[in-house]
Parts: C-alpha cells; structure tokens; sequence
C-alpha cells in the first residue's frame, strides 16, 4: 500500500462530520501544517495530498535510513503492539489438565497473526481489523487504570479517538515517547505512527458510521 492509497481510502472517504473532527486533531495539534495555505479552504483532497506529501518527506529528506509508507506502517503496527502486549494477562491454568485463554488474550492473538502477515500482505481491511482490535483493547485499559485486562469491550462506541490519541502521545518505552521518535525518521519527523493511528481512528468511526452498528 502507498501513501496515496491510505490517504484515498482513509480521508478522502470520510463524512463531513469526522472529517472535520480529523482535520480539526491533524491541524491543531500541528502532526500537519500549512504554512501558506489557509486553513478554512483545507478540504478532504487538500489534507490527503498534504498527508501524502508528508510521508513522502519522511523517507525523502536525504536524513536517517531510506525507507517506504510499508515500512511505517510496520512501524504503526510494532508500535502498537510494544504498547498493548504488557497489559495482556496470559492464558491461566485452570488445574492440572487444561489451559484457559482469556478473551483479551484470544482477540490480542488475533491482532498478532495479522500483523505477522508482513506489511506487503496487507490490506486496508486487515489495518481496520488490527486497528479495532488494539484500540479496544487499549480503551479497556485505560479505563482500568494502566493495569493489566484479562477482559475488553470489542464494539466501536468504547472507542474514544481523542482519548486514544491524547494517551498514545504520552506513551514512553525507556523515557523515550513512543509516537513521537523514532530511530529511522530524523528532524523532528517522528509523528508518521501517530497520523496513521489518528486517520485510521477515524476511519473506524467513519465506518461505524455508514453501518450504523458495532455490534461484536
């Protein structure tokens, strides 16, 4: 998948509504700037080719090591995972004899053997599958306070996108900000995870949506 297939099938699909609220997140909290473009006249075509324009930046900018949009959606997905996997209580022995896996643990699995796939593999579908799956499980636990789930709520309205987001910005690994470095992307440009989290959010809420249901 490259950038302008995400951005076509993320942003350039959204309804009024949630385009307004993404266009609102991307802006105010600067993941995206114009810099002689007014604001008021950023429509979905206009944000899209920007969104385009900044992942093709990232790995074009002469800095770090050459990479591709695939390899930062492997990036949005390993990143995901290293922030989901320790809140995840494992499988409990129930006696000598039998293994239980729990809900959380049975639907994390899931999410794994797609992002085992490889990211040539995948297809928006699969990023929607994965995305929904992550970002209930991690609504769940922040509502448990940052303490391990053994249980989720897997419909869409648990899903709070301005929560999420707010939380994953703040999110360390050895006092290190998760969705705001990385290692291959220099100059400041380490937000690329995070505008794939926030336009695949919203792309769930858009769906839910069309739908008109989130039932499990």
């Amino acid at each position: 998948m490259t950038e302008k297939e995400f951005a076509r099938k993320t942003i350039c699909t959204f309804s009024e509504s949630v385009f307004y609220r993404a266009k609102k997140m991307l802006l105010e909290n600067k993941y995206i700037t114009f810099f002689v473009f007014d604001k008021k006249y950023v429509n979905k075509y206009v944000l899209g080719e920007k969104v385009c324009d900044y992942f093709f930046s990232l790995y074009n900018d002469g800095y770090g090591i050459p990479t591709t949009f695939q390899k930062c959606l492997e990036s949005y997905i390993e990143k995901m995972d290293s922030v989901i996997k320790p809140y995840i209580i494992q499988s409990i022995q129930s006696d000598s004899k039998n293994t239980i896996t729990l809900r959380a643990k049975k639907y994390y699995d899931k999410a794994v053997s797609i992002k085992n796939m490889g990211s040539e593999k995948l297809s928006m579908e699969h990023l929607i599958d994965y995305t929904r799956i992550m970002m209930c499980l991690y609504s769940s636990i922040i509502n448990n306070n940052k303490k391990p789930i053994d249980n989720f709520n897997y419909a869409i309205d648990c899903i709070n996108t301005e929560t999420i987001v707010e939380s994953l910005a703040k999110e360390e690994k050895r006092k290190k900000l998760v969705f705001s470095s990385d290692s291959m992307w220099t100059q400041g440009k380490g937000k690329g995870t995070l505008i794939i989290s926030i336009l695949l959010l919203f792309e769930i809420e858009n769906l839910r949506l069309e739908v008109g249901g989130n039932d499990e």
